[in-house]
């Protein structure tokens, strides 16, 4: 026996009644202030969130891979390099305005000539940049061509590779001119040293993502058309870097994107290699995405440094929950290979922040000194990546970054999607007469706690039973009937869950409705011409036309109103039973809540900003739906949470085009595989079609 047990049995205990008292004391509290704690706790969630950006409430980055070391390693990229990144722009320039073929064919003539083994593939994107405006049908066909060249390193066993990419075409909308000539300098000068360990992949891409995905299914083996030659391959592709510099002017500071395909994060050592080789190595500044560096951010106050990391998280949150990769080094995280985008943040006629220092070349030409810097970051990066000894697994894949050294670990920021799940089960136990049988149904839930902690409380909750709730009605047995801990009250389950049948039914109808066309039946024969190659391509763009787009959402919205007027109609036709514990509005609210919180914490640990933006939305206005006078109040908000009414929200904010915003969300599912418009029919729009119910309920 140990010693708190001897203590405890040596202090003298309450009477009976004196600690009955004080369980009821602490009921009747319960019964009081756990329902208003559901708002507390929502509150108490975004407090938290806003206390992240604090550098109080994160860390900064260290390295956890030691093999990596960054920045301890002399740079070769010199002035002959540079003047090949010269003649490179100057011929871009002239074959920007060509066709995609042409352009995909320069980069292989000169990946041949330096050395590698080099290959054009031809793909079709089942939609096009162009279709914008609308009612304006989009181009029947879209061919796309990339362009590809392998070194292999002579001291590589051919197991292992690096990938160095650039598109033909920036996120701005702009031609990635600098980018693609830095890109081919830097591959002549790899091609010229023999220390490496890992071969080099060098690849040009068409048409945004849908390139590098049909780059990457060809690469593994997934798709393969027959017009295109047998692509080269190297090893696993351990790690990548994307190049996006538009233009031919200056930029004020590198911004890393990392942000893939539904909300999936690199490991977090890519990024403070590329941090530190670019603080040390380069002496350039390094920004989060596209933002503006600050003019004194070395300087700034408390308030400034705050602003800027939670406009940094918030910039992240964006991104990770629309699920579009901020890149295409987005699509390589789904293959299990870390890769960040380095997009070069355009300077402004202000800018007191860029690349005007003399560098250690001591070039008097800004452009020749731009080119410099990135490239010896790029060089310098792959140097690092090139002494990796296994693939990328000591630091963290799952964290928020406020700033370029600064970084919230996953126990930071997951316990607000716990609270703000719990606010929502916390209403779901504690609703009026929800739970209550005859008087006792707070001592059920009391009961069934305390039996977890300890079972000799057990007959102390009967005999208190026993004494304070005795039943209203008369029986034969006047001995009052207490349930045990795992008994529980009769509700009115049954047309609950049958009103989220329907509601999930006409979400999975929108969902199938709402999907892009595409061709039923096998693949594609060996023998396919042109033509019918075409033809597939037709059939799948037949779901991302602005006319067909109208149409999606028109019979989306109205079978969403079919289903609404369906589950307002069952249950107002449901009999009233004066036995049951609970009426049918507060046991499909409990569902609804329920799935809801579930929904919420099961998509947080893979999309975290998915999840919190949900809860955000819809947590208080769903607490406080109820059969009230403000009926078409309630209605209205129910309108504005809908899918079509945070689209329409989301465009007039944003500036943004409905039909491009829908188009983009078909697009990101049929090219990629993004999870968002699967989300937002199956688990997010079910449980608002069921809130109508709820509503209108007599």
């Amino acid at each position: 026996m140990d010693m708190a047990s001897f203590t405890a049995r040596l202090r003298p205990r309450l009477p009976l009644e004196k600690r009955l008292e004080r369980r009821a004391y602490i009921i009747s509290l319960l019964n009081t202030w756990v329902p208003r704690l559901s708002v507390a706790l929502y509150f108490v969630a975004l407090a938290w969130l806003l206390l992240l950006p604090y550098d109080q409430y994160n860390k900064k980055t260290y390295m956890s891979e030691n093999a990596l070391l960054p920045a301890q390693i002399n740079v070769y990229y010199g002035f002959n390099e540079i003047n090949d990144a010269n003649d490179y722009r100057n011929k871009i320039e002239q074959i920007q305005y060509g066709s995609n073929l042409e352009k995909a064919q320069f980069i292989e003539t000169e990946l041949r000539g330096a050395g590698f083994h080099s290959a054009i593939q031809n793909f079709s994107s089942p939609f096009s940049r162009s279709d914008t405006a609308m009612f304006v049908p989009i181009t029947p066909f879209h061919q796309g061509v990339n362009a590809v060249g392998i070194y292999h390193a002579p001291r590589s066993d051919g197991t292992e590779s690096l990938v160095l990419s650039a598109p033909w075409v920036s996120r701005d909308s702009k031609a990635n001119i600098n980018g693609v000539a830095v890109l081919l300098s830097i591959a002549r000068m790899f091609k010229r040293h023999t220390y490496w360990s890992k071969d080099i992949i060098i690849l040009v891409t068409d048409d945004g993502v849908a390139g590098t995905q049909a780059w990457l299914d060809a690469y593994h083996g997934e798709q393969g058309s027959p017009l295109s030659p047998v692509m080269p391959r190297a090893g696993a592709i351990q790690a990548g870097v994307n190049l996006d510099f538009s233009g031919t002017g200056e930029y004020e500071s590198v911004g890393i994107f990392f942000e893939g395909v539904n909300g999936q994060l690199p490991n977090l050592d890519l990024v403070n290699t590329v941090v530190r080789v670019a603080r040390i190595t380069s002496q350039i500044p390094v920004t989060l995405h596209d933002e503006r560096m600050p003019t004194m951010h070395g300087q700034a106050g408390l308030q400034e440094s705050y602003l800027t990391s939670l406009k940094s998280m918030l910039y992240t949150m964006r991104y990770q929950a629309l699920g579009h990769p901020t890149g295409d080094h987005g699509l390589y995280l789904r293959y299990k290979i870390d890769a960040i985008t380095l997009y070069g943040v355009p300077a402004t006629s202000g800018a007191t922040f860029g690349f005007h220092r003399i560098g250690a070349y001591g070039l008097r030409r800004s452009l020749s000194y731009n080119t410099s810097c990135h490239c010896s970051l790029v060089e310098s990066t792959f140097r690092s990546l090139n002494n990796l000894l296994e693939h990328f697994h000591q630091s963290f894949f799952f964290y928020f970054l406020s700033g370029p050294e600064r970084y919230v670990s996953i126990g930071m920021y997951m316990p607000p999607v716990i609270l703000f799940a719990c606010s929502l089960v916390f209403d779901i136990s504690f609703t009026d007469d929800l739970i209550k049988c005859d008087g006792y149904g707070l001592v059920v839930v009391a009961q069934m706690a305390l039996f977890l902690i300890h079972d000799h409380f057990i007959p102390i909750f009967h005999h208190y039973a026993l004494q304070h709730y005795r039943p209203t009605t008369p029986e034969k047995d006047t001995k009052p009937q207490v349930p045990l801990a795992y008994s529980s009250s009769r509700r009115i389950l049954a047309p609950a869950f049958f009103v989220m049948f329907l509601a999930h039914a006409a979400g999975l109808l929108v969902f199938f409705i709402m999907r892009p066309a595409s061709l039923v039946g096998g693949g594609v024969d060996d023998n396919v011409s042109g033509n019918a190659l075409k033809r597939v391509v037709v059939m799948k763009q037949l779901g991302f036309g602005c006319f067909a787009i109208l149409t999606k959402l028109v019979t989306a919205v109205a079978i969403s109103l079919v289903a609404i007027a369906i589950v307002i109609t069952a249950t107002r036709r449901q009999p009233s039973d004066p036995k049951t514990s609970a009426s049918l509005w507060q046991a499909l609210k409990s569902v609804c809540l329920a799935h809801t919180a579930l929904g919420i914490v099961a998509v947080s640990p893979t999309n975290f900003s998915l999840a919190i933006v949900t809860a955000l939305v819809v947590t208080l206005p769903y607490l406080a739906i109820r059969p009230a006078w403000w009926t078409w109040a309630q209605a209205a908000a129910l309108v504005a949470l809908s899918p079509p009414g945070l689209l329409a929200l989301f465009a007039a904010v944003s500036g943004t085009n409905v039909f491009e915003a829908v188009r983009v969300v078909l697009g990101d599912y049929e090219t990629v595989g993004t999870w968002v418009l699967m989300y937002v029919c199956c688990m997010y729009w079910p449980v608002n079609l069921a809130m109508w119910a709820v509503v209108f309920c007599e």
